[in-house]
């Protein structure tokens, strides 16, 4: 017996999925997919900083200030 390593093409997937679910079932959840709306992309620069901490990202640079761009 032969193990592929090589990822299977789009058609293999989809002949897979109805042989497994049947034809209506298949058109119609891609036809769903096709027509449903994708959630918003998470806006980072719209976050708080500690928002960010709290999901993963390094704290922002401390801020000079203004006086110290005067020099």
């Amino acid at each position: 017996m032969t193990l592929s390593l090589t990822k299977p093409s789009s058609k293999h997937r989809i002949d897979a999925a109805i042989d497994h679910h049947g034809a209506l079932p298949v058109i119609l959840r891609a036809l769903t997919r096709l027509i449903t709306p994708k959630p918003a992309k998470l806006r980072l620069h719209e976050l708080s900083d500690h928002l960010k901490r709290d999901i993963g990202y390094p704290a922002p640079a401390p801020r000079k200030s203004y006086l110290e761009h005067l020099r």
